[in-house]
């Protein structure tokens, strides 16, 4: 068979990129097992549809509301992302430099802080997933579907949208899916060394950002929603952990005053996870699906939540 070789525009000059890798837990046991197909293509489809559909529209909303507010940094701040996904995962990816030739932390900034409501929405439903994210080299590469003489629109690559169909291949996707994929791990979102040391580099206005004092606050902001855990240790939470993960339940690290809405809502529904965390414990056989468990019961008692955490102050 010829190998395919392409050559297109598609290629970004500057080749790294964030990655955002998720993939859904548990859900392989219950396709193997196949006791309740619509139970499994539903929880299936509510992921795919928190991510690709909800968590995309909110950053599009988001960058369309700093757009209209301030519009003289539009260009600074302007990202665009690609995302497909197979089965049990989906991946979101967005180049650094930006359609105007300008170096931005805000796709990897957003992506961090949408793991706050993502995680929490999905762990009331009973979904557990885990996430990688980092930046490295990348490169797009045509869509499955480019390659099928079918009628339609078929997958494209980066071009006047914000958000599109895509797919790419690289080390970042490596890096991304490694992180995703820690063996003995819990649920959550982890963040690798070169997504750090990017919001790093926007901090210190240094090397790409020399000069541009825009991305301080917001490199620190992103900053703050993390959390360090040792990963020789099952885990646990500590100030020198060897991995960096997103503090999902720790709502003071979002800003939101205690009184808030949305800090109340969000409070409901970690409260609403907890509870089924304590349902599937004492009904799961499994103990590396019970240690995983055992994990989220433990932060989220660390971060405040249990079945009184909802009352008012």
């Amino acid at each position: 068979m010829d190998t395919l070789v392409t050559s297109s525009p598609e290629a970004t000059l500057d080749p790294q990129w964030v990655v955002a890798y998720y993939d859904l837990l548990g859900i392989r046991r219950e396709m193997a097992e196949w006791n309740h197909p619509q139970n499994t293509c539903n929880r299936i489809a509510l992921f795919r549809e928190s991510i690709a559909g909800w968590l995309l529209s909110a950053i599009n909303l988001n960058l369309d509301k700093r757009k209209q507010n301030r519009p003289e940094g539009t260009e600074i701040r302007e990202c665009q992302f690609i995302t497909f996904g197979f089965a049990d995962t989906m991946v979101i990816a967005s180049p650094v430099v930006n359609q105007h030739d300008l170096p931005q932390p805000m796709a990897l900034s957003m992506l961090l802080m949408a793991m706050v409501p993502l995680t929490t929405v999905l762990l009331a439903e009973g979904i557990m997933f885990r996430a990688g994210i980092d930046v490295g080299f990348a490169q797009i590469i045509p869509c499955v579907s480019d390659y099928l003489n079918v009628p339609g629109q078929p997958g494209h690559a980066i071009d006047e949208h914000r958000i599109s169909e895509g797919d790419i291949a690289g080390p970042a996707y490596i890096s991304a899916f490694k992180l995703a994929s820690m063996k003995r791990s819990p649920p959550g979102a982890y963040v690798g060394k070169r997504a750090l040391a990017l919001l790093q580099e926007a901090e210190d206005k240094a090397g790409r950002f020399q000069n541009k004092p825009t991305w301080v606050e917001n490199a620190k902001g992103a900053k703050q929603l993390l959390m360090r855990l040792d990963s020789k240790n099952d885990f646990k939470l500590v100030p020198d952990g060897d991995v960096w993960a997103v503090d999902f339940a720790n709502l003071k690290s979002t800003g939101a005053a205690e009184r808030d809405k949305n800090y109340k809502q969000t409070l409901e529904l970690l409260d609403t996870g907890y509870q089924r965390v304590l349902r599937e414990l004492q009904a799961e056989p499994d103990p590396k699906v019970c240690q995983k468990l055992q994990w989220l019961k433990a932060y989220l008692n660390s971060r405040g939540i249990n079945r009184s955490s909802i009352t008012d102050p």
